[in-house]
């Protein structure tokens, strides 16, 4: 699926939005993309930043989170 994420970032990038994707993004732990405690850094470090204006995951479900 880094095919259309990718895609997904360029379609993005031409309207003139800066993208920044974490790094569990590109990442697969068992049908999720990575442990929890992981994820939940990352979240956290997204929430954080100041720069960051819009969070949106790639994907839905159950294990979004």
């Amino acid at each position: 699926m880094h095919k259309l994420v990718k895609k997904a970032i360029v379609r993005l990038e031409e309207k003139g939005y800066l993208v920044a994707c974490g790094e569990t993004v590109w990442t697969q732990r068992k049908a999720k993309s990575a442990l929890a405690t992981v994820r939940a850094a990352e979240l956290s470090a997204l929430l954080q930043d100041e720069g960051i204006g819009l969070i949106f995951p790639p994907w839905g479900g159950e294990l979004l989170i």
